[in-house]
């Protein structure tokens, strides 16, 4: 028996544009054309939505094998409310492991990380972190361009065992790419095994190397030749030929598969009905998984993206402005600013700095944290102050008026 839990993403930034229609209707149509074809016929299937807020508990619906009862429910989804991820997943564990089935999978499509602001490490305790890791957890994220919520959820990945792709975040991009971008990522996650393995590589750095250096490595001309003349290699061997990176790659790993484990050429041809001619593989990049007779990608821990810091003297515009006594506070990390870091304007909306209009600011510390100001948490004068995009501002104590007091 297998279990198969879809977490989906209904957060309110489900309903921004993307490919001619919203997030949430490509995400659908996903569903119908490429995810559920792949999900056989007697596996238990359930949905569960994200919490409508940090606390409470996620709804969840169990459909048996009913997959177009499931699927009805999904296309009803409408965009809603925020996104506590982490607090959801703890609640995937929970029904998951209580299913009874062999194999289980939980597979998350979200267009963001989570928003309540606490670690995953201090949501779930050390036995759910090791339970996470015997389930097979596919974290898809679904046109996810911000840094921060790029490594947020790679480290999540990487804290529970995930597979973890991001698709669906070109500028521009159609339905008929985003489809494509996820067939690719199903295919190596292991997911959709319907078709072929894509290449381990496409291009190879290198020089150009003499037969004599293969024959170094251990690999004979005529050995060569048996792999050629078995339809196997992609290009003819001959001993004066120079032997460039991609065709070498081929070679050694057909090698290996041919003389290296005795597999006879009827049985080779069988596990290579399930790559793409030419072979251009590697044994660090997939391996045969005998008991489930077909290729695997072997797992990659989710990549982190590091921002280039080019550090060089630069001159920025400050904008000192006067407030009462107290920095405006940011409601998205519950903290109030600090008067001794700038502050850098990313977007503006609306034509002046006034009340009641958000302003986006980025803290330039090495990271992409975004901050909301609401200029109604405190004074102006009634002076308005013009600011645009890639302005620097600073905030700082009213200054009082007149001379110093002297200190006796």
């Amino acid at each position: 028996m297998k279990y198969f839990e879809i977490v989906f993403d209904t957060s309110g930034s489900m309903s921004d544009p993307l490919a001619g229609s919203t997030r949430i209707e490509i995400a659908k149509q996903l569903f119908e054309k490429d995810i559920f074809p792949l999900i056989d016929s007697s596996t238990e299937v359930a949905v569960r939505l994200l919490r409508s807020e940090c606390q409470g508990i996620s709804r969840y619906l169990s459909f048996g094998t009913d997959r177009i009862k499931c699927l009805s429910f999904i296309q009803a989804l409408q965009p809603d409310g925020g996104t506590p991820l982490f607090n959801t997943m703890k609640d995937a564990l929970e029904t998951t492991l209580k299913s009874g089935a062999l194999q289980k999978t939980i597979f998350v499509l979200t267009d963001g990380g989570d928003t309540c602001g606490i670690p995953i490490n201090d949501i779930l305790t050390d036995d759910e972190l090791k339970y996470f890791k015997q389930i097979d957890v596919i974290l898809a994220q679904f046109s996810v361009a911000d840094r921060a919520s790029v490594n947020q959820l790679s480290h999540l990945a990487n804290t529970i065992g995930a597979k973890t792709f991001n698709f669906g975040t070109g500028y521009g991009a159609s339905l008929s790419s985003i489809r494509s971008e996820l067939k690719t990522a199903l295919n190596a996650v292991g997911m959709n095994n319907n078709e072929a393995l894509r290449h381990c590589f496409e291009e190879m750095p290198g020089d150009l190397v003499y037969w004599k250096d293969v024959e170094a490595m251990g690999i004979q001309l005529h050995q060569a030749r048996v792999l050629y003349d078995e339809h196997f290699l992609s290009w003819k061997p001959e001993y004066q030929m120079h032997v460039n990176p991609l065709q070498l790659a081929e070679l050694k790993f057909l090698f290996g598969i041919r003389f290296k484990t005795g597999i006879g050429a009827e049985m080779m041809r069988t596990m290579l009905s399930q790559l793409i001619k030419p072979y251009y593989y590697d044994s660090n990049c997939i391996y045969w998984h005998f008991e489930e007779a077909r290729w695997k990608y072997f797992p990659q821990p989710a990549p982190i993206v590091v921002e280039r810091v080019v550090e060089k003297e630069v001159e920025v515009e400050r904008i000192r402005n006067v407030y009462s006594d107290r920095v405006p506070f940011d409601l998205d990390s519950k903290e109030w600013y600090r008067k001794d870091r700038l502050y850098q304007i990313e977007e503006v909306m609306g034509d002046e700095f006034h009340n009641n209009v958000n302003n986006f600011v980025n803290n330039p510390r090495g990271m992409s944290d975004i901050f909301m100001l609401r200029h109604s948490l405190y004074e102006l004068k009634p002076k308005t102050i013009k600011v645009s995009p890639g302005d620097w501002i600073e905030f700082v104590h009213k200054k009082a008026k007149g001379r110093p007091r002297k200190t006796k």
